[in-house]
């Protein structure tokens, strides 16, 4: 898949030393590498790279927020994202995934696109469970719509379990026999 131009890094020629470049990650990014998680951000790129004649290191940090859909009331919701990572290029004959952040690129190759490594940081750093996050006084930030709805068709286990004579039975059971 062809990347952005705007997350590409043209290598050759720069001097050995220290370069850095900013980029902004928004709409048009997220329409080129869709989500089912993330539907939208607004973030900022930072890249600090550092050329070698045989290697180069990219020092990447990534802060800004992303719209993500709440796991618990399926509203969109702002999830703050801030990534520290480094990903360390070698060069060599072919293409090659060494590590998950090292990798080895054809020593004729000229450029390098980021926005794919970009994307991969960004669906890392995400929580695994993505909820809104409580107020001050520890309530939710939910919608409050939803919450009721879920109330109501929550099942008290415990009610159900002495109700129902099947679980009394299954109590009798041991296990250990």
């Amino acid at each position: 898949m062809k990347g952005l131009e705007e997350y590409i890094i043209p290598f050759k020629g720069l001097s050995e030393g220290h370069h850095a470049y900013t980029f902004g990650i928004s709409g048009k990014f997220f329409e080129k590498y869709p989500s089912p998680d993330v539907r939208t951000g607004d973030l900022t790129a930072s890249v600090d790279l550092l050329r070698r004649s045989s290697f180069m290191e990219f020092g990447i940090a990534i802060k800004g927020t992303v719209e993500v859909v709440c796991d618990r009331c399926l509203e969109y919701y702002q999830q703050p994202v801030d990534v520290n990572e480094h990903l360390y290029v070698r060069f060599g004959d072919a293409w090659a995934e060494e590590t998950e952040s090292a990798l080895v690129i054809p020593r004729e190759e000229t450029q390098i696109d980021m926005g794919q490594f970009f994307y991969e940081f960004i669906m890392l750093a995400l929580p695994y469970r993505k909820i809104h996050p409580d107020d001050e006084d520890g309530h939710t930030t939910c919608d409050p719509e939803m919450i009721r709805r879920l109330n109501e068709i929550a099942v008290d286990e415990d009610r159900m379990k002495s109700s129902n004579a099947i679980w009394n039975k299954l109590k009798d059971i041991n296990l250990n026999q």
